[in-house]
């Protein structure tokens, strides 16, 4: 029988919250992060004009905020792979604790007008906000259900710009007449401690041990390489440039446009810049709803890139057309502000491109969004030689050109819902069936109506994919397709022998898949299912006495902190890089339940295993959303059944065998039931309950 672990106290409200791209733990961190961009946007407004009138020159002003906008660029990129690498936790509390002490220098450099400090504590707090406001970007895309991820990036920024272009000016216009501008920047304090401490008390934590510095070097240094590696997230880098660079340079010279040539009053005028970013909040939730629809990929091009282009030159057109009619503009930059959210479904298609490197893809977006705003008034510096008019065709020409760049991004994995006409080799042409059949596993009306998913599974330490001959055999017969992988490893496969390695090399077996995937893992491999089981072709994962870690765990750190195995450390031996297990304690840890012929057979076949992939640290947790299994070895000697019933509380469901540690090899038959009987629940599940509640 299928078990599922004790329900929390409120399902039905975790459900409607996940649902709707919010999981529980996080809930709080939205509000906080609204707040925490009120006190970074307070200035904005005013910031330049008050300098000026306590004189500092437009020059001096220019240059604060362009040192400013490059250190923002920088921590943009970085904070992604900051935060996969150290935890988006640490990372948003150093971006806290920058900002306020850093602006705490400020507001001194200010008040005594040392323009030379004032340029340096202004440059360095630009660290804070990216830090904080993107890390915490990277803890929903690593803890959202993928099915709710464009649900989920819609809320985000709605909360953003909610706090940074819309609370933060009523705010400033409201309290500047009463106590004046120092005062009101100085206030900006306030709303950043409210708002680090909400997300620091409220917002709950998953436990996170902490990360070897190689490790952490490794993810940091993935935010250079992760371009080379998949070059399609250089090109979603591209179009988040693309994104927000007509907005930041209307920034510089539409208001200009509209005032002094157009017309428009001031009042006027601000308020169709508040209503266009008003729009944008909205369209953000609208647009997350809408791509998870009808796909990510046809919402950018479409709602983004195209709108965009249309309604950029309108802000020329219109009012040369029709002089200044204020509620015709308004209604473009309504427009345009909802276009602007189009966009927001990259947020979504990121991650889905390296699932291996979450953080690191995340870096190259939020290395655009700095981008964007560094080059937006560089664009706007066209007005001067060109025009206004060709200006904006230069930036709606820009949006084309990302319509384009974003149908490169396509594929099954960054859009399931709209590359549905994507070949599959998951279609009934491509099915071995045979005419065995088990009806328990597969019942014949589902196997005429649907096809049945590829099943990929993952050998654990020092065995190899023929470790999982018997189990493929019959879960062929019944009319699945199986693919037995054989990691990289030493006599064994050629590759990157390392974790990462592993990672790899499972994400590009994922990525010659284009069907539907069901991930097995037995053992170690449990650690690779946690890290790479996001990717969008995975429907279910099931460990079989596999290590499902937390991120900042390992196999070591789990294994031997609970005395999980009965094979000593002096039964492995270290020669070299690698780990070496006597073949006798082998038979007795892993094949005591075998023939004897099968377990000498077996233990003849291990070879050699990298040390370090029994001790690196898992930043991922697939199993949060994807629907998994657990199958605990009741006879285990290898992992004790208490430290598998431990990690097994942790995922949707788990079944008990009366099995040693290698069921695939004891009793495959009972295993492939057991696989089959979980995977046929599952599409039932599903076709009845789009969004199955997750174990949190």
């Amino acid at each position: 029988m299928i078990s599922s672990p004790a329900a929390s106290a409120s399902p039905e409200t975790t459900t409607f919250w996940t649902r709707h791209g919010i999981v529980p733990n996080l809930r709080w961190g939205f509000v906080a992060l609204t707040v925490f961009m009120i006190g970074d946007g307070i200035e904005s407004g005013f910031l330049s004009p008050y300098l000026d009138e306590h004189g500092f020159g437009s020059g001096q002003a220019s240059l604060l905020w362009g040192v400013y906008g490059f250190v923002v660029a920088v921590a943009a990129w970085l904070s992604g792979a900051l935060a996969e690498a150290f935890g988006p936790r640490r990372v948003m509390l150093a971006g806290f604790g920058i900002w306020v002490v850093l602006e705490i220098a400020f507001l001194v450099a200010l008040a005594q007008g040392d323009f030379t400090f004032m340029l340096v504590s202004f440059g360095i707090r630009g660290l804070g906000y990216p830090l904080f406001s993107y890390g915490f970007l990277v803890w929903v895309a690593l803890d959202t259900p993928e099915a709710v991820m464009g649900k989920a990036m819609g809320w985000y920024w709605a909360f953003f710009v909610l706090g940074l272009g819309v609370i933060s000016s009523y705010y400033a216009g409201a309290v500047i007449p009463l106590f004046g501008e120092f005062a009101t920047l100085a206030s900006s304090l306030v709303f950043i401690v409210v708002g680090g401490t909400m997300m620091f008390v409220l917002v709950k934590a998953r436990r996170q041990q902490p990360t070897d510095l190689a490790t952490s070097m490794r993810s940091v240094l993935g935010a250079f390489t992760i371009v080379v590696e998949r070059p399609k997230v250089g090109t979603g880098g591209i179009v988040r440039v693309i994104n927000t660079l007509g907005f930041y340079a209307f920034v510089v010279f539409l208001s200009t446009f509209m005032i002094h040539d157009v017309g428009l009053s001031t009042p006027e005028w601000q308020t169709v810049w508040g209503t266009l970013t008003l729009s944008n909040i909205v369209a953000n939730v609208v647009l997350g709803y809408v791509s998870d629809k009808i796909g990510r990929i046809r919402t950018v091009a479409w709602f983004g890139g195209l709108l965009c282009a249309v309604s950029t030159p309108a802000f020329y057109y219109v009012p040369k057309l029709l002089g200044p009619n204020f509620w015709a503009i308004l209604v473009v930059g309504i427009v345009y502000g909802a276009a602007l959210a189009g966009f927001v479904p990259l947020n979504a298609v990121m991650p889905a491109l390296a699932p291996h490197r979450v953080g690191s893809a995340l870096a190259i977006l939020n290395l655009g969004a700095g981008v964007s705003q560094f080059m937006g008034p560089v664009v706007a510096g066209l007005v001067a030689p060109i025009g206004i008019a060709a200006t904006l065709w230069v930036i709606a020409g820009l949006y084309v050109i990302s319509i384009g760049l974003t149908y490169g991004l396509r594929t099954r994995d960054t859009d399931p819902v709209g590359s549905a006409d994507l070949p599959s080799s998951s279609s009934p042409a491509h099915q071995p069936m045979t005419s065995r059949t088990r009806e328990i596993l597969v019942p014949k009306q589902e196997r005429a109506c649907e096809a049945l998913p590829t099943i990929v599974l993952l050998h654990g330490m020092w065995h190899g994919g023929w470790a999982w001959e018997r189990v493929a055999a019959l879960l062929e017969v019944d009319g699945y397709p199986c693919v037995r992988v054989t990691l990289p490893g030493k006599d064994r496969a050629p590759g990157d022998l390392t974790f990462r390695g592993h990672c790899d090399h499972l994400v590009q077996v994922l990525a010659d898949i284009p069907g539907d995937v069901v991930l097995v893992g037995h053992s170690y491999s449990g650690a690779l299912l946690g890290e790479v089981g996001g990717a969008l072709n995975v429907r279910a994962m099931v460990f079989v006495s596999a290590f499902c870690l937390e991120p900042g765990e390992s196999v070591a750190s789990v294994n031997d902190a609970k005395a999980g195995s009965q094979a000593g450390k002096d039964d492995i031996r270290q020669v070299g890089d690698y780990l070496v297990i006597d073949p006798e304690v082998a038979r007795n840890a892993f094949y005591h339940d075998c023939t004897p012929d099968e377990a000498t057979n077996a233990a003849g076949r291990l070879t050699p295993e990298h040390a370090g992939a029994r001790v690196a640290i898992v930043s991922n947790a697939a199993w949060r959303s994807v629907p998994s299994h657990f199958v605990v070895c009741t006879l285990d000697r290898a992992c004790t059944p208490e430290v598998q019933r431990m990690m097994a509380a942790r995922v949707n469901s788990s079944t008990e065998l009366e099995s040693g540690h290698s069921p695939m090899l004891s009793m495959p038959e009972a295993l492939v039931c057991t696989i089959a009987e979980f995977e046929s629940e599952r599409r039932r599940t599903t076709r009845q309950y789009p969004y199955p509640e997750r174990a949190s």
